[in-house]
C-alpha cells in the first residue's frame, strides 16, 4: 500500500511540475519602450498613451526616471502610441507614431 501512495505522490508532483506552467500561459502581450529627446537623453515623466486602432480603447502610463515605459496584458491588435511631455511640442506627424501588432 505504501508503494501505491509513493507512486501517487510522484505522479501528483510531476503533474504540478509540468501542467501548472502550461496553465499560466496567456494570449496577452507586453509593450515596452524608452522615450529619448533629440540629444538621446531620457525623458522622465512623459505621458505615454497606448491606443487600440480598431477598438479605440486606450490606457496611459508615465515614463520612469530612465525614460522607460511598460504596458502589461495587452490584447492582440494594432496599436498607436502617443507621447506628451512638458517642454516638448506635440506632434501629429505619422512618422512619429508607431503602429504595432501584438500576437
Amino acid at each position: 500500500m505504501s508503494q501505491v501512495k509513493s507512486m501517487l505522490t510522484i505522479v501528483a508532483l510531476l503533474l504540478f511540475t509540468f501542467v501548472l506552467p502550461v496553465l499560466a500561459q496567456t494570449s496577452k502581450g507586453t509593450i515596452v519602450g524608452t522615450i529619448l529627446d533629440q540629444n538621446g537623453a531620457a525623458v522622465a515623466g512623459a505621458t505615454v498613451k497606448l491606443s487600440n486602432v480598431e477598438t479605440g480603447v486606450s490606457r496611459e502610463t508615465t515614463t520612469s526616471a530612465e525614460g522607460t515605459y511598460r504596458f502589461e496584458a495587452v490584447d492582440p491588435g494594432n496599436y498607436k502610441i502617443d507621447v506628451t511631455a512638458g517642454g516638448f511640442r506635440g506632434h501629429n506627424d505619422s512618422k512619429r507614431e508607431g503602429c504595432w501588432r501584438t500576437n
